[in-house]
């Protein structure tokens, strides 16, 4: 049975901290002529090669983790929540931890067109934000990064240049957070893409790796690990395996609650169809997962909210 001290499937934790911090420096200096990899042997692509110890969030979505879920064992205890493909998209992550390293919540939000619409604001991203890190000092104790986007013009943003990115470090700011890294955000020129000859354009933008094949955050340490080699990145897409290919459809359909942001599935990331009915902040893309998270961690976890 995993306990919570269960958070890293390596022997050698110095090895991993050192290939982690490594990766991060290289991450900020990202270009397309310098591509950051995981090594396909390394720790780090060990762990984010397994379904049991990463959380995934897809566009329009996100997710919070916290060490609270897993302080009843019996669950594997994530080192890294995760998402993938970041081109135009902005990412957003944030991390707080207690002094002693006992206590941790990591948020991870995967901002897309469907979620901007042109808008000047996110305020779904803000709230969800807000109550993610609720009784925490967010000004004081939560560090967010900014990842992705392009500097370039695309006709997905309406001819604004840098508008998606601009609305969410508005709205990560609007949540109160005061420690806004952005050395990962805007790293890559970009090209037009536009709704004609898609597909090529995107397959440019693959070959010269200018996007964030993926981009994780870990919950221990609170840094943040990269992958901009397109070249070597579809082993790590590969091992998704059928979950890769259903998010690949529920990318594909329109969000039908305003743009808002759709909380993920607690358990595999997928976009989520129902919330818990007890405490409406956990939720699930199906009643069998939200069984199985039941068993697992979430029944002394879940609490009614306060009126």
């Amino acid at each position: 049975m995993d306990t919570a001290s269960d958070t890293v499937p390596c022997e050698d934790e110095t090895a991993l901290l050192e290939e982690e911090s490594e990766n991060m420096m290289s991450s900020s200096q990202a270009s397309a002529a310098h591509p950051v990899s995981i090594c396909a042997g390394s720790h780090l692509w060990r762990i984010l090669d397994s379904d049991q110890k990463y959380v995934p969030f897809m566009a329009s979505t996100f997710t919070t983790v916290s060490s609270e879920q897993f302080s009843g064992g019996g669950v594997h205890v994530p080192r890294f929540i995760a998402t993938y493909e970041l081109f135009t998209c902005v990412a957003v992550f944030a991390h707080s931890i207690t002094a002693d390293g006992s206590s941790w919540t990591a948020f991870g939000a995967h901002i897309d067109a469907e979620c901007f619409q042109g808008a000047k604001s996110l305020p779904s991203l803000t709230e969800a934000l807000k109550c993610s890190f609720s009784g925490k000092d967010i000004a004081k104790q939560v560090k967010a990064y900014l990842v992705g986007g392009h500097r370039k013009d695309d006709s997905v943003l309406k001819g604004q240049p840098g508008a998606l990115y601009n609305a969410v470090r508005n709205a990560v700011k609007r949540a109160g957070v005061k420690d806004i890294d952005q050395s990962l955000g805007l790293r890559f020129e970009g090209q037009h893409i536009g709704a004609s000859d898609y597909e090529q354009n995107m397959a440019k933008l693959y070959a010269t790796n200018q996007l964030f094949c993926i981009a994780a955050l870990d919950v221990v340490t609170g840094k943040m690990v990269t992958h901009t080699d397109a070249s070597v990145a579809f082993p790590l897409q590969a091992s998704l395996g059928p979950r890769n290919a259903e998010n690949a459809k529920l990318l594909l359909q329109t969000l039908g609650s305003g743009h808002a942001l759709v909380r993920a599935c607690a358990l595999c990331g997928i976009r989520k169809s129902k919330d818990c009915s007890r405490c409406k902040r956990t939720s699930y893309c199906s009643a069998e997962r939200q069984r199985t998270h039941w068993r697992q961690a979430h029944k002394s976890n879940c609490h009614a909210p306060a009126l």
